[in-house]
């Protein structure tokens, strides 16, 4: 799941201001708190809610993005997973994973808003038909559209 991130995680945090300027400014990027994101692995037999956590790094537009190893700084398990043959069960399931996500992170509420969401479906969800997959990423992606953390379409995946 890291590897996916890879691409995505080295800049959360800074903002595209930061991004486009040779320095940051004081107060902007490398002077920021932690960071944190969540990862929700979404299996057919169980799901998993992963928080990691990272320091925001020096933002530069002529070199390489900066490498962030995140850390793991939490994990939650349930059971049964997200069988998109209930979809009631699959929002509350998502909400309750969303809500131990809350309670992890609750010192910093202020900041639920910059901190991404992402969820990976597995296999289950790549063996059902087109239409019943694609109805059930939706319901996934209206609750986490709802939730108070960064959440956007494209971070919801079916992993190949």
């Amino acid at each position: 799941l890291l590897l996916c991130l890879s691409q995505e995680w080295p800049l959360v945090g800074c903002s595209e201001e930061d991004v486009l300027k040779d320095e940051p400014e004081a107060g902007t990027c490398e002077n920021d708190p932690q960071y944190c994101g969540l990862v929700i692995d979404a299996g057919s037999s169980g799901s998993r809610l992963h928080i990691f956590s990272w320091s925001p790094l020096q933002c530069s537009q002529v070199e390489a993005p900066p490498l962030v190893v995140p850390k793991l700084i939490m994990s939650h398990s349930i059971k049964p997973g997200f069988s998109l043959a209930d979809p009631k069960l699959v929002k509350s399931s998502l909400i309750e994973l969303l809500s131990v996500a809350e309670e992890a992170l609750k010192d910093r509420k202020a900041d639920w808003n910059r901190f991404p969401v992402y969820l990976f479906a597995t296999a289950g969800l790549r063996r059902l038909r087109p239409e019943h997959r694609d109805a059930g990423l939706e319901i996934l992606r209206s609750v986490l559209n709802e939730s108070a953390f960064h959440f956007e379409p494209n971070f919801v995946r079916i992993l190949s």
